[in-house]
């Protein structure tokens, strides 16, 4: 691999050079270095968004000038010249030569989290979080990378590693490779609720009544693409040129939408899903500061759609009284419904809330995707209370349960057209109160019901309201138990 000043010096020659297929455009030459290559083009009309996405990875689309910016590696970027569309390679995000690294690091020493660490510095530093924190922080691991590097997360409870029937909360970040503001600040944020856990009140709620996991790093193959001493190179897809984020089992495109196998990271993280039945998650991104909720792959709206809104509104609105302004204050002053912005298949979003019953969403954190190391922490000042605000919405969709009340019960049929049935498999001589309330927190119906024993049940009746997402909570004297319901 070249040094990384030559390769931006190639980077370089390639920025103004706009081909067409009618002329010669080299097609070997932008691979030699790299796996990948970057560019932008207009869209031609008799092209779908959707058919365009399938063909390379788009990356963002701007609204101003109507450019796609996308990636592509060989196979994709030969499938593309086909179309006979105008564009212009552009430099490598990751090719940022003066990057600040450090490859040794004490967390505990750490007071501006201004740098991004070696590979090796990155596995030291988790595994130091559960050697100083080992009664409330475990190392979770994943899998490993296709070049065998680690996949990994910390696990986080006040009882960590014991399943007491808590929601299971899960942050990851930089699938995309080269996208790695998210990267440091989920290394902070681990250290932040590690050392302030008995100090901050919102922390203990936190850590005291959830199962969290927070994986950094999901392709560390592509953050190190130029080295483990360094992320200047990074690129976006994986280690077999594969973007991660468009290799996911599809709602509407099938089990391999990219035409693709599943990769190694792949099938590590649909493990790791199916293991822990995630609750709720964000995975982030960067090249955008947007919330960017389901779906991404059809138009058609999520049961969620109005929660979605109203969570992500408190995110943005929250990122941007902390922020200087127009920080995260596009799109719909700082959220979009992934479709409306433009289609993707196979992305990880997609796949968690459909197949795995997980509400996750994408946060695009910053515009720039390899951010100066001298401004993550401002990054982190506009965004941290911002995480704490969202994992604090899975102790409210599900309320903080006791195993031994809420496994006695069963809601059913869920998905439902509005008439759900509620099974009681104890033996009580207490009412048990049930509530329901809508995704906004409204509540629309309350009764005391009288189940008696064993086996006994009664009908809830939805079907006068609106398709969406609701909440039935039950509770008998000091115990509670909360479950989303989906109406369609």
């Amino acid at each position: 691999m070249l040094k990384a000043g030559l390769i931006f010096m190639l980077s370089g020659l390639f920025f103004l050079m706009s081909y067409s297929q009618k002329e010669d455009p080299q097609i070997n030459e932008p691979f030699k270095e790299r796996g990948e290559v970057y560019f932008r083009f207009v869209p031609p009309v008799d092209i779908l968004p959707e058919d365009m996405t399938r063909i390379v990875s788009i990356d963002r689309k701007t609204t101003n000038d109507g450019f796609l910016y996308a990636y592509a590696n060989e196979k994709e970027f030969q499938r593309f010249l086909e179309l006979g569309i105008d564009f212009e390679i552009l430099p490598a995000p990751g090719i940022v030569p003066d990057v600040t690294m450090r490859g040794k690091v004490d967390v505990k020493q750490i007071t501006e989290w201004d740098f991004y660490p070696t590979y090796e510095a990155y596995i030291e530093m988790m595994y130091q979080f559960q050697a100083d924190y080992p009664g409330l922080c475990e190392i979770i691991t994943i899998g490993e990378s296709v070049e065998g590097r680690e996949l990994i997360a910390a696990r986080i409870s006040d009882n960590v590693g014991v399943d007491e029937g808590e929601p299971k909360f899960l942050y990851t970040s930089s699938i995309h490779g080269d996208e790695i503001t998210g990267y440091v600040l989920m290394l902070r944020l681990i250290d932040y609720l590690l050392s302030n856990y008995g100090s901050l009140s919102n922390v203990d709620g936190l850590v005291n009544n959830m199962d969290i996991f927070i994986n950094p790093l999901a392709n560390p193959d592509g953050t190190y693409y130029g080295g483990n001493s360094s992320v200047n190179g990074a690129q976006r897809y994986n280690a077999n040129n594969i973007d991660m984020n468009r290799n996911y089992p599809d709602p509407e495109d099938g089990q391999h939408p990219d035409g693709n196998d599943w990769q190694q990271e792949t099938i590590a993280f649909m493990q790791f899903a199916e293991d822990y039945q995630f609750t709720m998650a964000a995975n982030f991104h960067g090249g955008a500061e947007v919330f960017n909720y389901p779906w991404d792959t059809w138009p058609q709206l999520t049961p969620e759609d109005e929660w979605w809104q109203a969570v992500g509104h408190e995110w943005a609105d929250t990122a941007q009284f902390y922020s200087p302004p127009g920080y995260m204050a596009g799109f719909d002053d700082g959220i979009t419904n992934g479709y409306a912005w433009y289609s993707i298949s196979g992305g990880r979003q997609d796949f968690m809330n459909y197949f795995r019953d997980c509400l996750e969403v994408t946060v695009e954190i910053s515009n720039i995707k390899l951010v100066p190391a001298s401004q993550l922490p401002d990054y982190w000042e506009y965004n941290y209370r911002s995480f704490l605000n969202f994992m604090g919405q899975a102790l409210q969709l599900i309320g903080i349960k006791e195993q031994s009340f809420g496994k006695d019960f069963i809601i059913s049929p869920n998905p439902s057209n509005g008439f759900v049935y509620l099974s009681y498999l104890g033996d009580t001589d207490k009412d048990i109160e049930i509530t329901v309330s809508n995704s906004l927190g409204n509540q629309i119906l309350k009764e005391d019901i009288g189940f008696g024993s064993y086996g006994s049940r009664t009908g809830i009746d939805l079907r006068q309201f609106p398709a969406g997402v609701y909440f039935i909570k039950l509770k008998m004297g000091s115990q509670v138990f909360t479950k989303k319901i989906i109406v369609y």
